[in-house]
């Protein structure tokens, strides 16, 4: 077994171990601790529980196969039962505790909102593998989240005296929120004012005022980068500019100075923004699309078009944000990063018939090794379990009162013509063709309004939708779907009865 993993075939390490396990006899803990790896690399994070669970009923008080447990369930993102695990660790599991599971533990108290409880294990992390990157930017982060950033951040004008640009109406993340700044600049041309967001001089992020000016004769803007607050400590300083003219700022500032206590990451900030990182729309800070990322998403997508088009006689299209890049910019969007939004039209109108064909469609990509993360309105396909590049399969419907329907939602008035919809068509996309609605434009409208064409970095995708929930996949669907291939599809979000979302996991 151990020859096999060596050699790049965890699944065969793994047949061949269970067949020593049903041996009977004794089976010693390093064994279930290898059955453990061998499932985990093949991405059978189920069936890997299972061999630890396994040991553990053999061998209840092995420390190494507590703290693998640990680590395990927070790489499912079983958090709770990964808390829950760490804390129950006995003396004889300290020896066997490594900075991962520091990490991995750490993740799982901030997911759960215990941000300070998540500090000290980073901290005590750090006492132990002090040069630890990881564990270093995990205290950094919770320390933020700890931060009262509404005192942190204070009023610094400089007195230039110059004319502002427009200003802040809702301060969001630079008080301490999680949502986006917001605010209205003025316009003087037909032009979107580009507003940037700026620490120590230095722009790390932006977007466009959208066009459509009030009487006041100024757009508005919303720009998340809630992430920024992870990176500064004592003396940053924060500014907000429409162009070259400053924004009016909270205490009616032009630039703001940050004094948390502790001190700036800032150059950190710098060298992942130089490396290629953008802050999202959700105001997280991630690998941006860079070229070989776009290539390696748009490999996928067009490998899984294929695997539906031949078993379904689908099309499968860009959706949402990549359909606005594909029409708006012929690429991808800049802060529009995680999955590439796709999705295909149903053959049917009812909700059940929708629903049903979305879970055979599922249970087609793990029939063919894809590994599946399920939304009530989508599915999550990877290659791999865990790769971070990965395509959100959505779907649409014509209602029998032949009003578009999409399975996320949407904002404006409905699309009513199947026929112009189903036009072919195809725009590009970083170089590719992609097939696209006939009507594009007027689906985009429905989704985002009329001020579509304008890139708002801090768009809340959440803001205003409108879902038919009776077309969205129910609980008992997915969690039916995730106990025929536990290994491969897993449910990660539901529907409460009054249509609130709440994450599993």
């Amino acid at each position: 077994a151990r020859q096999l993993l060596a050699t790049g075939d965890p699944a065969g390490a793994a047949s061949e171990l269970e067949a020593l396990t049903e041996r009977g006899g004794s089976v010693d803990p390093q064994t279930w601790l290898l059955l453990e790896t061998a499932y985990r690399r093949n991405g059978q994070l189920h069936s890997a529980h299972e061999a630890l669970t396994r040991g553990l009923e053999r061998h209840p008080d092995d420390g190494e196969l507590r703290v693998r447990l640990v680590e395990l369930l927070g790489l499912r993102h079983d958090w709770e039962a990964c808390v829950e695990q760490w804390r129950a660790l006995g003396g004889a599991a300290r020896p066997h505790v490594r900075a991962l599971t520091h990490r991995r533990v750490a993740r799982a108290l901030r997911t759960l909102e215990d941000p300070q409880a998540a500090m000290e294990v980073a901290r005590d992390g750090l006492q132990h593998w002090p040069e630890d990157d990881d564990l270093a930017q995990e205290l950094g982060v919770n320390r933020s989240r700890c931060t009262d950033w509404a005192a942190a951040i204070r009023p610094a004008p400089t007195g230039r005296g110059e004319p502002f640009a427009g200003e802040v109406e809702d301060p969001g993340f630079l008080a301490g929120g999680h949502g986006p700044v917001e605010g209205r600049v003025e316009v003087d041309s037909h032009q979107a004012p580009r507003v940037a967001l700026l620490v120590d001089g230095r722009v790390v992020a932006d977007t466009y005022a959208a066009v459509d000016a009030g009487e006041d004769g100024t757009a508005r803007f919303s720009l998340n980068a809630r992430d920024v607050l992870d990176y500064l400590g004592d003396g940053d300083l924060l500014e907000l500019h429409a162009g070259d003219r400053p924004i009016r700022l909270p205490g009616d500032a032009d630039r703001l100075r940050v004094v948390p206590g502790f001190p700036s990451r800032s150059d950190e900030l710098f060298r992942r923004l130089d490396a290629g990182h953008v802050f999202m729309k959700f105001g997280r800070l991630t690998v941006g699309n860079t070229p070989g990322r776009k290539r390696a998403i748009l490999e996928l997508y067009e490998e899984v078009a294929a695997l539906i088009q031949r078993e379904r006689g689908q099309v499968l299209q860009p959706f949402y944000g990549n359909l606005l890049g594909a029409i708006r910019d012929h690429d991808f969007i800049g802060h529009d990063v995680g999955g590439f939004d796709v999705g295909y039209v149903s053959r049917h109108t009812r909700p059940e018939e929708v629903r049903a064909e979305q879970t055979e469609l599922a249970r087609l990509f793990a029939r063919h090794g894809y590994h599946v993360e399920l939304h009530p309105w989508s599915a999550y396909v990877r290659r791999s379990r865990g790769g971070k590049v990965f395509i959100d399969v959505n779907y649409a419907w014509f209602d029998p009162q032949e009003g578009l329907g999409l399975s996320y939602g949407w904002r404006h008035e409905r699309v009513a013509d199947a026929d112009a919809y189903s036009r072919p068509r195809e725009s590009a996309i970083h170089g590719h063709l992609v097939p696209v609605p006939g009507n594009a434009e007027q689906v985009l409208a429905q989704i985002y309004g009329p001020d579509w064409p304008i890139p708002i970095q801090g768009f809340d995708p959440d803001a205003g939708i409108t879902r038919d929930e009776r077309y969205l996949l129910t609980r008992a669907e997915m969690e039916q779907l995730e106990a025929e291939d536990p290994d491969r599809i897993r449910v990660r979000s539901v529907l409460t009865a009054d249509g609130e979302v709440v994450y599993v996991g």
